[in-house]
């Protein structure tokens, strides 16, 4: 395997089509500042209902295809049904679907690279993308590459993959499965350089701690690296860690 090095793993737009209050249009978030690079904070401001919670749990869908170039390896990986493969309804069933872009500045073999990098999944129907990157997106975006991670669903709800692999991709989700459990390290001393999703529900019900459970600041359990960390609350005062 190639030395692959992740310098820069930074959103830039987030395309979402037919997904949760998402139905009236086509609705791009753009992560970028007028310099067209992408920003260090980014805030979501809203009414209830507006697609607050739909656009962070779709990032934290689509930042889980790495790792993966088959669908059914990630649904096995994450105990789900291959049916269910993201656990989110707005892409598992519909027309639902949506791509989040990133630019990703990297080492392959001391060449250094910057590409824009597209996360896809969803219904697409006869599209192979939402949002498409020509050369003269790409010189915006500071950018010469454009790579797709492509998962998609026929209305018969079959999952496949529309876009081939390039050999880019492959690389890149070979070496975040091959990372996947390597210890995280302290805060500042970590030799992990791939990029990692942290997401918290929105669910703000406080749960009594119970009398068997330390109550204590410590690391989770199984923390360690992974391209997605998903808090989420369930029955009996246990988070779900996936």
């Amino acid at each position: 395997m190639s030395r692959f090095l992740i310098h820069e793993f930074a959103p830039l737009h987030l395309t979402i089509d037919r997904v949760g209050p998402f139905h009236e249009r086509m609705e791009e978030i753009d992560f970028t500042d007028a310099g067209n690079e992408p920003c260090n904070l980014y805030l979501f401001l809203s009414k209830n209902g507006r697609g607050k919670t739909t656009t962070l749990e779709l990032m934290t869908a689509l930042m889980g295809m790495l790792g993966f170039d088959n669908i059914r390896a990630m649904a096995n990986q994450r105990q789900r049904l291959f049916q269910r493969p993201f656990d989110f309804e707005g892409l598992d069933t519909g027309s639902g679907r949506a791509q989040l872009d990133l630019r990703v500045r990297y080492t392959i073999d001391n060449r250094e690279g910057t590409a824009v990098l597209s996360l896809i999944a969803g219904n697409l129907g006869p599209d192979t993308s939402l949002r498409f990157w020509d050369s003269g997106a790409l010189t915006q975006a500071h950018a010469q590459e454009w790579f797709r991670h492509c998962f998609d669903r026929s209305d018969l709800g079959v999952w496949g993959n529309t876009v081939p692999k390039d050999n880019w991709v492959q690389e890149l989700n070979a070496v975040i499965s091959a990372a996947e459990g390597d210890s995280v390290g302290g805060f500042r001393d970590s030799n992990l350089t791939l990029p990692t999703l942290i997401y918290f529900s929105a669910y703000r019900n406080i749960v009594p701690i119970e009398k068997s459970q330390e109550r204590a600041i410590s690391a989770p359990r199984d923390w360690n690296y992974r391209p997605v960390h998903a808090f989420r609350t369930e029955g009996g005062g246990v988070a779900r860690f996936t």
